[in-house]
């Protein structure tokens, strides 16, 4: 968890927030930890969108970079190396050999010492046999007014939490519901405006309430009275 699933800051800390989930060997399945890895990704998405809209810089970059990596080269056309998503998990379908291949199958360019490669080459794939959420949505995915919307969503989530005054990570999964929401309110069967309001209070109220990630460190420090950086 701490070296892939989840890595945080620090390569040689590994974070307590999960350790009560795994106390139980025979419980470890039964939670939904592609929930907890897809969180933990968000929140490191929005810091580093955070700082660097602050101009600041990002020394790391926390949550499974892996899983992003799979992602974009699994969503594009990259002719002989485009895969069929007919394996799963999708990780399964790749190594190195394979990702270092299509890696370079997208690159444009690079300097004349080879030290900053630039990439971008390939485009998106058709969305036809793609079993990621992008591709489920059609011709939408291609509509040039779809950006600008999901760009003004994502700006107003964070106004939202700022105003709040709740841990930008917040944002992220503010942003997934009502973006989820948009794609399904055309088919349900009663008045929906009350269901994004319901999603969005249990989103919010536990940290209006003073809830924080990372809640655990703080316990271990009251018993062992050492301080670490999260």
């Amino acid at each position: 968890m701490a070296t892939l699933l989840c890595p945080g800051a620090k390569y040689d800390y590994a974070s307590v927030e999960y350790w009560n989930a795994i106390q139980d060997p025979d419980k470890i399945r039964t939670f939904d930890w592609s929930q907890y890895v897809l969180q933990k990704l968000l929140d490191g998405v929005v810091k580093v969108k955070t700082k660097l809209m602050n101009k600041k810089k990002v020394p790391n970059i926390t949550g499974c970079a892996l899983f992003l990596e799979i992602l974009f080269l699994d969503s594009l056309e990259l002719g002989i190396w485009t895969s069929k998503h007919d394996e799963f998990p999708r990780i399964r379908a790749y190594n190195p050999e394979k990702i270092k291949s299509m890696i370079l199958a997208d690159r444009i360019s690079s300097s004349a010492d080879n030290q900053n490669p630039m990439y971008g080459k390939s485009q998106l794939r058709d969305n036809e046999g793609v079993c990621y959420h992008w591709a489920s949505r059609g011709s939408k995915a291609r509509n040039s007014d779809a950006m600008p919307q999901l760009v003004a969503l994502w700006e107003a989530t964070r106004a939202l939490a700022g105003m709040l005054r709740i841990p930008m990570e917040v944002a992220g999964s503010i942003y997934c519901a009502i973006s989820e929401f948009d794609q399904v309110r055309n088919h349900l069967s009663r008045p929906s405006g009350i269901l994004i309001i319901k999603a969005m209070v249990a989103i919010i109220k536990p940290f209006v309430e003073g809830f924080k990630y990372n809640c655990g460190v703080q316990r271990i420090q009251e018993y062992t009275g050492h301080s670490e950086e999260a």
